[in-house]
C-alpha cells in the first residue's frame, strides 16, 4: 500500500497470491483454471458458471498445493483433499486457504447488468449492456452527458440501483 498524501507504504506478504477453481465443473475443466479474486481479507471469490462435477482449489496453477472437500455448498476443504462435487449452476464462490472454509452461493439469477438514465446514450428508454467480469463486477466504455443514471439487472426495474452521493 501507498498513501500520497503522508508517504507511507507497507508491504504484505500473501502465502498465496494466486488461487483458482479447477475441475470437470468449471469452463476449463482440469486444463485451465479459473482464477479468483484476492478480497484482501484472507478470502478469494469468483463468480462463475459451473456444471454437475468436481472441484478443487489451488495455489498458483500448480498440483503442489491443492484443497479438496466432500461436502457441497459448503465445507471445510483439507489440503490434498478428495474433490468437491458441485452442482450445475452460477454461484459464488469464496474460499479462505488459511482455514479452509468454502461456500458455493447461487446467483442471485442475475443474468446481465446494464446502465441507463438521462445521461446515457440510450436515455430512459434503452439501457447499455454492461461486460460481465466475473466475481459480480461489471464493465463498460460508455459516452456520459451531465445527467442520470441508474445501474439495472436483467434488462428490468426489479432490481435497480443508484446514489443519492456526487461520489
Amino acid at each position: 500500500t501507498f498513501n500520497d498524501k503522508t508517504l507511507k507504504y507497507s508491504f504484505t506478504f500473501l502465502k498465496y497470491p494466486a488461487i483458482g477453481i479447477i475441475g470437470s465443473g468449471t469452463p476449463g475443466g482440469w486444463n485451465t483454471d479459473t482464477d479468483m479474486t484476492n478480497k484482501g481479507d484472507g478470502t478469494f471469490e469468483v463468480l462463475i458458471d459451473l456444471v454437475a462435477g468436481e472441484v478443487k482449489f489451488r495455489a498458483n496453477k500448480d498440483w503442489g498445493t491443492n484443497w479438496g472437500g466432500t461436502d457441497f455448498p459448503e465445507g471445510i476443504a483439507t489440503l490434498n483433499g478428495p474433490n468437491i462435487p458441485v452442482t450445475a449452476g452460477k454461484f459464488k464462490v469464496v474460499f479462505n486457504p488459511s482455514t479452509g472454509a468454502y461456500k458455493f452461493t447461487p446467483d442471485a439469477g442475475i443474468t446481465s447488468v446494464g446502465i441507463i438514465g438521462s445521461a446515457t446514450p440510450g436515455g430512459w428508454g434503452a439501457e447499455t449492456a454492461m461486460t460481465d467480469k466475473g466475481a459480480g463486477n461489471y464493465e463498460v466504455l460508455i459516452d456520459l452527458i451531465v445527467g442520470e443514471a441508474k445501474f439495472r439487472a436483467n434488462n428490468d426495474w426489479a432490481l435497480n440501483y443508484g446514489d443519492s452521493g456526487a461520489d
